[in-house]
């Protein structure tokens, strides 16, 4: 994979998405860097949030409201109680779906099992958030997310990644993260050059630029705005008050409706015949119910 560095890879990611960490106080460009590193090594998704621009900030709180404000609460709140019945079924199923004839020629299947646990865990983390409450999501408090349920969040998903050899390359990049140095190379007012080295990388170099005063990437300070604007446009796509809108509820909630028993024969199964009696089904459903 081409890489901008381990720590800018990372830098960049957590900007874009609201996850990693730094201290807006934080003068320094190589400091601030130091900080994103050490918030991600401690699963603060929170703190590179609050060391982003203030307008930033105040556009991706905007944009998470818009999103849940637009969403149709009686099929959100559906999607999500299906999403926990599946969680619960992969918790309490676990051995019969592993054992299943249709999971036999899964890559890496031993390490499926290894970490199913710890993937379900990952995966009731995430449904019993607040990233699932509709009304908080309104909210727009992206900070309030990450700091509480985020961070648990990132954390369960930095062990998953540690331990799991199907994400050997993300523990890896991990290691490498915890290992880095970084130097400045050089400044020019609201303008510097960091060094990034970790083991077994070629040194790197990262643009770095002072926005609202506050260091961040220069490549992600010259595409969010863009990116803020392309997801608002594609928000004005969601509509559930237009026919289309009322046509793409109604076949959604059909859809999660028919689920239901079928989830509920897999709940009560408790033999292989039980159950490809209905998997097949089942899978067919929820790739419907989810699109």
């Amino acid at each position: 994979m081409n890489r901008m560095g381990v720590l800018a890879v990372v830098a960049m990611m957590a900007a874009i998405t609201g996850c990693g960490g730094s201290n807006p106080k934080l003068d320094t460009p190589d400091g601030a860097m130091r900080n994103m590193q050490q918030a991600v090594l401690d699963n603060k998704p929170d703190k590179l949030f609050t060391a982003l621009p203030a307008s930033y900030q105040a556009d991706v709180d905007a944009l998470v409201a818009d999103a849940a404000k637009r969403m149709d609460t009686e099929l959100w709140q559906e999607a999500t109680a299906l999403i926990k019945r599946v969680a619960g079924l992969l918790e309490s199923k676990r051995d019969l779906l592993l054992s299943s004839p249709m999971v036999a020629d899964v890559p890496h299947k031993a390490d499926v099992a290894k970490n199913w646990n710890a993937g379900v865990a990952l995966l009731r983390e995430v449904v019993n958030s607040d990233f699932l409450d509709i009304e908080r999501l309104r909210q727009g408090n992206v900070k309030g997310l990450l700091s509480g349920d985020g961070a648990k969040i990132m954390a369960k998903a930095t062990g998953l990644m540690e331990n799991s050899e199907t994400s050997a390359e993300a523990g890896e990049e991990l290691a490498k993260l915890k290992a880095a140095t970084i130097s400045l190379v050089s400044q020019d007012g609201d303008n510097a050059v960091l060094k990034i080295e970790a083991p077994g990388e070629e040194p790197e170099t990262i643009d770095m630029i002072k926005v609202e005063g506050v260091w961040i990437p220069k490549e992600m300070a010259d595409g969010f705005k863009q990116g803020i604007a392309e997801a608002r446009k594609n928000l004005e796509m969601i509509d559930f008050t237009s026919e289309e809108g009322k046509q793409k509820k109604a076949m959604a909630l059909m859809q999660i409706g028919a689920l239901k028993p079928m989830l509920g024969q897999l709940e009560a199964a408790k033999t292989q015949e039980d159950l490809q009696a209905v998997f097949g089904g089942v899978m067919m459903m929820m790739m419907g119910a989810m699109q």
